[in-house]
């Protein structure tokens, strides 16, 4: 039979391993001020996300949205939509997995997926999107920023 005091010792240790198992599986993200996230993006527009689709690419699955480009702030200036790669829904779920949906609109701050991958885009970063209703004061603080 196991004592007590035998088990005494097991608590901290099972306590410690519980706490770095669970600090794994949360995502965080550093904050980055608005310069630096203008500088980590490839593409800055207002526009709505207008569409998705399941699709298959070089044997990944994927889901590619289309955000419909109302103006573009940062990147090629005749863009009428930009391609946004969001994780598969057949894929097991992370912490870190942000979600979009048909409708929302508003200022994203796109970095490509991959040098190889041209015209794909993450909005991976809590920070990369910022709904229509609060994102004035953002774009003004935006055109600040840019050359002109």
């Amino acid at each position: 039979m196991i004592s007590h005091r035998s088990l005494a010792w097991a608590r901290p240790i099972i306590c410690c391993l519980l706490l770095v198992v669970c600090l794994d599986v949360v995502a965080m993200w550093a904050r980055m001020s608005e310069s630096e996230l203008l500088e980590r993006s490839d593409l800055v527009v207002s526009g709505t996300l207008i569409g998705q689709s399941q699709v298959r690419a070089a044997g990944e699955d994927m889901v590619l949205a289309v955000i419909k480009i109302d103006t573009v702030y940062k990147g090629a200036a005749g863009q009428s939509v930009a391609f946004l790669v969001l994780p598969a829904a057949d894929r097991p779920l992370s912490s870190s997995d942000l979600h979009y949906r048909v409708g929302q609109s508003g200022l994203w701050f796109l970095r490509q997926r991959s040098a190889a991958e041209r015209g794909l885009f993450l909005a991976d970063h809590p920070q990369r999107f910022t709904p229509s209703a609060t994102a004035s004061v953002q774009i003004e603080a935006l055109r600040k920023m840019l050359p002109r």
